[in-house]
């Protein structure tokens, strides 16, 4: 069955005077907060206008504060609006610096066509994760252009896939569907939410392989997100059904024969395909990123404990459903 989405909602808070009961419904900063945090990590179906209000009415309650700007800053860029995200990303930034100010001003200023800015931004925020391999490659995308190419849809692949995602929902459906083939032939370079992404174009001409798909983006991304400190990033993977329901819904039809079946390909696929992108991505949807701009992750010995724990209960799953 699919995962249920509940949104956080502003609280209530009862204010108690002497000799007086005050009610006051206002805007309750960890409340507030959470809701922004939630639909960014919905970003492929996230009602825009709707964060726009949201954080516009954080700024207004909060102006000391970044977090209000970051969201805003997204909200306008995803609606067109890119001169006036990069100002509130600005006002973020001048409030306090932090590696995802600099990385979504950075990308906001590649989309208004300012190149040099764009790397200049990289940089900044290199300075906070200057080993982060998604990054390296948003900069290597900037370089590119400021130096007179602009990478192709296929070649984004191979050299920075967060650029493509943001265009991915508006593609026409030919070019899906490539965009779709080049990511399955560079499974080293592509993060796992890009399975999911892409699972419910893939349907509408072969069910089972979009069913394969969306399990495989989700497995992944359930071994990547246990290397996170900050356990909030697990919240990222209950979206997953909602970015491809039709294919979640043929899922959920399955008999447990035909289930157990394309789990077994899934694990065999994962065994077989070791060179994989790292696993921090997952992280930067937790809350701790957004209290501080920092993510951490476990040290990177531990990821073998947690492939072979995951594909051990995975394994288990499947001779449980192979037996009823």
């Amino acid at each position: 069955m699919k995962n249920n989405y509940i949104l956080f909602f502003l609280s209530v808070v009862f204010i108690l005077g002497i000799g007086t009961v005050c009610l006051s419904s206002i805007y309750d900063i960890n409340s507030l907060k959470k809701q922004l945090y939630q639909m960014e990590n919905c970003m492929h179906f996230a009602d825009w206008n709707r964060m726009k209000t949201l954080s516009e009415n954080f700024i207004k309650e909060y102006p000391e504060m970044r977090d209000g700007y970051l969201f805003h800053g997204m909200a306008l860029s995803e609606l067109g609006d890119n001169k006036d995200a990069i100002m509130n990303y600005t006002k973020a930034i001048e409030i306090k610096p932090t590696f995802d100010s600099y990385q979504n001003r950075a990308m906001a200023y590649y989309k208004n066509g300012q190149y040099e800015e764009a790397v200049a931004d990289c940089d900044k925020a290199l300075e906070f994760e200057p080993n982060d391999e998604n990054l390296i490659r948003q900069k290597e995308i900037a370089v590119n252009a400021k130096n007179g190419k602009i990478t192709k849809y296929a070649e984004d692949v191979e050299t920075n896939p967060e650029y493509v995602l943001q265009t991915f929902k508006e593609m026409p459906r030919k070019q899906k569907l490539q965009f779709a083939e080049d990511i399955i032939n560079y499974p080293e370079k592509v993060l796992p939410i890009y399975y999911v992404s892409i699972a419910d174009d893939i349907f509408k001409t072969n069910k089972r392989e979009a069913a394969f798909l969306f399990m495989v983006g989700r497995f992944r991304s359930i071994q990547d997100v246990m290397m996170c400190k900050d356990e909030t990033a697990r919240s990222a993977i209950s979206v997953f059904p909602y970015m491809a329901e039709k294919t979640t819904d043929y899922i959920a039809e399955m008999d447990k024969k035909e289930l157990a079946a394309i789990l077994q390909e899934v694990l065999d696929w994962d065994k077989i395909h070791v060179k994989r992108p790292a696993p921090d991505w997952i992280c930067y949807h937790g809350m701790q990123v957004f209290e501080d701009g920092t993510v951490q992750t476990l040290p990177v010995s531990n990821f073998k404990k947690v492939l072979k724990q995951t594909r051990t209960d995975l394994d288990t799953q499947i001779n449980k459903l192979k037996q009823n």
